[in-house]
């Protein structure tokens, strides 16, 4: 019977020491926002970019990141400062922002998958009731 209980007391000991390691590997959800403004600089070798404004933004570009411009996928080795963009970006462990998508320019029609104003119907005219 003791050694059931000294069994028992380890294996009840094993499992609350898991649930406690489960809970303290859980991370709080990471932060993401939207961003928009101008290019101030482009730095290639630590594929980055920063946003003109009085606090500047700085957005680390991975390979995951996807580039547009005009709704077309680019490199990155194609942005250049002076752009205006938009995108969103989340906040990782080491408190940098990095880009999930960057985009610049307009985007088409076309490329949105939106038909275009040309091609949509136009609306019959009502009649006129006397």
């Amino acid at each position: 019977m003791k050694h059931f209980c000294c069994v028992l007391s380890a294996s009840l000991l094993f499992i609350f020491a898991l649930q406690g390691a489960e809970q303290k590997t859980n991370a709080p959800p990471a932060k993401a926002r939207p961003f928009h403004g101008t290019i101030k600089t482009v730095n290639k070798p630590a594929q980055s970019i920063v946003l003109n404004g009085a606090k500047a933004q700085t957005f680390k570009v991975t390979p995951e990141t996807k580039i547009r411009r005009d709704g077309k996928p680019i490199r990155f080795e194609d942005i250049t400062a002076g752009e205006t963009v938009g995108g969103y970006a989340h906040q990782v462990a080491s408190n940098h922002w990095e880009a999930v998508t960057i985009n610049i320019g307009q985007k088409t029609p076309e490329a949105s998958g939106a038909a275009s104003p040309s091609s949509s119907p136009k609306a019959s005219p009502k009649p006129k009731v006397k």
